[in-house]
């Protein structure tokens, strides 16, 4: 019974890995196109730029905070992609405003964006770390990078092709987001499908410490600390 919610878990896995691919080519590449078209100066373009990232890898503390309160690595990941999903939805509709603010609210927005998506990705390989074996992790996500290399692709020239074409009409960036929105709704309906141990062996046992992160970042040779959640590596792909 087991093996098969874990197998079908891993299909899910992949769909989502789709929809997150899809989503991400419609959404990365023209972030910056978008908030031109919004009237953004070179200072917005820079903060629009660093500031998201810059929030976003604080992320870290904030997940294994979250998933020792609510017991649950799916819950944070469900929850984070669901906002993320959000965020594209509305960052679509800046495009229609006409108050003169649609430049900062497309910021926060992104900031959002960003931090939600990282916000997701040590609960969600944690896991995938409970589904797959040491041994065939590495043969299991090269086959899933492939696919989402693929789909990656695809949609980040169709909306490439569809910009170039139709230079001035700024509307497109409206239905390309919303389209972008859609897929990572997707992407959340397949994260709440997909199995978490009962036994929940996978949780950390302590809430995250400020000092103990900065202690480790600033001084990586300290050995004293040990770290229950594992999986700080890689961007949710």
């Amino acid at each position: 019974m087991v093996k098969g919610k874990v197998r079908n878990s891993i299909n899910y896995s992949i769909k989502d890995g789709i929809c997150w691919s899809v989503m991400i080519g419609f959404v990365e590449p023209y972030i910056v196109p978008f908030a031109l078209t919004l009237g953004a100066n070179n200072i917005m373009i820079g903060l629009i730029r660093s500031l998201p990232s810059l929030i976003s890898s604080f992320s870290q503390i904030i997940s294994q905070t979250l998933v020792y309160i609510y017991r649950s690595c799916k819950k944070i990941v469900y929850y984070s992609v669901f906002i993320q999903a959000l965020s594209v939805f509305f960052v679509s509709f800046t495009v229609l405003d006409t108050t003169g603010y649609s430049v900062y609210i497309f910021l926060i927005l992104i900031i959002i964006y960003t931090f939600s998506g990282a916000l997701a990705t040590a609960p969600w390989f944690t896991l995938m770390g409970e589904y797959l074996p040491p041994d065939k992790r590495g043969r299991f996500f090269g086959f899933r990078t492939q696919i989402i290399g693929l789909f990656y692709f695809i949609s980040s020239f169709l909306a490439s092709y569809l910009l170039k074409e139709n230079p001035n009409n700024k509307m497109l960036f409206l239905y390309i987001f919303l389209l972008a929105s859609f897929f990572r709704f997707c992407s959340a309906y397949y994260i709440n499908k997909m199995y978490e141990p009962e036994k929940l062996f996978h949780i950390p046992k302590e809430k995250s410490d400020v000092k103990i992160f900065l202690n480790f970042s600033i001084e990586p040779k300290i050995k004293k600390y040990t770290y229950p959640y594992l999986c700080f590596y890689s961007p949710h792909t």
